[in-house]
């Protein structure tokens, strides 16, 4: 464990809270990366140091999940006293929502340097892999964990997709060495994403998980723990379900369309929907994250303080992040057979009017799987991306009905374009809560009045509020 939590500091040239500050390598650290990348076993090593370091706080362990994405979205009802309470408020130029800009900037970027530092590596050593399997796995993991990291600063720094594609918008890094990478325009970062992905789709298909699943049980693939817990690495139909989203978010619905219908298609098998008496009739130990449907998560034995940081009911009003109780009645609409409510917003000292967001509290047999997972992709957003994308409306909103269903809600019917595209966004609201999906989903669509999450009215948004800043040691580098 030790040694995963470290395998970052191996890395040629890494960033430190700038992508441009590069730290100076001796003849020490040399020497422990060519330890490392003599056997393949050391390259899945550095491999899981970077799903490791995606736990961090400023990472996926909080900032692009539960916290800063979702204060953007105007998720919770965030006191005036709170640390982030200058994020509700969009105030940009503050200096604590400063650092935390630059802590996330700088920690992707980072994590994108020991991505490249992987892919070179493993060219100039290809001949340790006696098998192309896990060459193959470990490139295209590389590649996918990089297009994924790019396109989420894209969609958090990056411009309106709507109006911007033109726009500068960030750099994109595809090797490490000590010139800066130019900025480019919206369009041309998402072409290299999709270059990435398209790479590390093609690499994928060698991933045991298309034609064995997830692969849970210690005795399959005769106890290869490297090839084993699928779902915890960007796996071939996670990749695909970000190539998926990445295309959506770039207005290409028919390429969307087509990856998450393969998705879909083929891998629905490998993750049923949550029963209902995994979430619904277990008080001990619910599945509040729908683990069954994950596509791709990380494991972060950290969560459970996260949940004691954020959102316990022992936090008093000027620490926890919770929405104001008539926001969640209006989001669920007073819904109780909706397995996304009763299970995941429990109630705080026994009161019906006060609920806090558990869906990351421990349950009581630490055991499970699923106790310290945090979702990135689900298999429900493909059928969400179908369900707005598919050419015919009605065809589409059997996609819809489909989740409905799955989550306790009856099935629609009669509704026109814009009516489902209402559902679908009253959807992501309740789906995606704590996963910081919501406040993209918002800027891709470009809407101009979002829940205020401090009243039961609405707040006016536009650009300004959703294209943040580049951060001051970016720009001072570059002016």
């Amino acid at each position: 464990m030790k040694l995963l939590k470290n395998i970052l500091l191996i890395s040629l040239i890494v960033f430190t809270s700038s992508c441009k500050k590069w730290l100076t390598v001796n003849p020490d650290d040399r020497s422990t990366e060519d330890q490392l990348f003599q056997s393949v076993k050391g390259f899945y090593t550095a491999l899981n140091g970077i799903y490791t370091d995606l736990t961090n706080n400023d990472s996926y362990g909080a900032a692009w999940t539960m916290t800063i994405t979702e204060i953007l979205a105007q998720r919770y009802n965030v006191h005036q006293e709170h640390t982030l309470f200058a994020i509700a408020n969009y105030a940009f130029q503050q200096e604590t929502v400063k650092s935390s800009m630059e802590n996330i900037w700088g920690k992707a970027y980072f994590q994108i340097s020991s991505t490249n530092n992987i892919l070179e590596q493993i060219e100039k050593r290809k001949t340790l892999f006696t098998t192309n399997t896990d060459y193959a796995l470990i490139k295209g993991e590389a590649l996918a964990l990089r297009a994924m990291l790019h396109f989420d600063l894209l969609r958090l720094f990056g411009p309106m997709p709507t109006s911007g594609s033109q726009l500068e918008a960030i750099p994109y890094y595809t090797e490490n060495n000590r010139k800066a990478a130019p900025m480019l325009s919206f369009d041309k970062v998402i072409e290299n994403i999709v270059t990435d992905l398209n790479s590390a789709v093609e690499l994928l298909k060698e991933d045991p998980i298309i034609t064995e699943g997830p692969l849970y049980s210690e005795s399959q693939l005769g106890g290869d723990l490297q090839r084993r817990y699928r779902t915890l690495r960007l796996n071939y139909f996670a990749t695909l379900g970000l190539l998926a989203r990445v295309q959506l978010y770039a207005g290409d619905k028919q390429q969307a369309y087509a990856c998450a219908t393969t998705v879909i298609n083929q891998g629905a098998k490998w993750f049923p929907f949550i029963k209902t008496s995994n979430i619904m009739g277990s008080s001990k130990n619910p599945d509040r994250i729908f683990s069954t449907e994950i596509l791709f998560s990380l494991q972060a034995p950290q969560r459970q303080q996260a949940h004691l940081a954020y959102f316990t009911p022992e936090l008093d009003a000027k620490n926890i992040l919770a929405p104001l109780p008539k926001r969640l009645e209006n989001v669920f609409e007073k819904n109780q057979n909706d397995f996304r409510y009763t299970p995941i917003w429990i109630s705080k000292d026994g009161s019906e009017d006060a609920r806090v967001f558990a869906k990351y509290k421990n349950v009581e047999d630490s055991r499970l799987n699923f106790n310290n997972r945090i979702p990135i992709i689900r298999l429900s957003e493909m059928y969400y991306i179908v369900a707005e994308s598919h050419k015919d409306p009605n065809e589409g909103l059997k996609f819809l009905n489909t989740i409905r269903n799955a989550r306790g809600l009856v099935s629609l019917s009669g509704l026109n374009n814009e009516q489902k595209q209402l559902e679908i966004e009253k959807e992501y609201t309740k789906e995606f809560y704590g996963e910081g999906q919501l406040f993209f989903f918002f800027k891709r669509i470009g809407k101009t009045t979002i829940p205020d999450g401090k009243s039961v009215n609405n707040i006016s948004m536009s650009a300004s509020k959703y294209v943040i800043p580049l951060p001051e040691s970016e720009t001072r580098y570059r002016n």
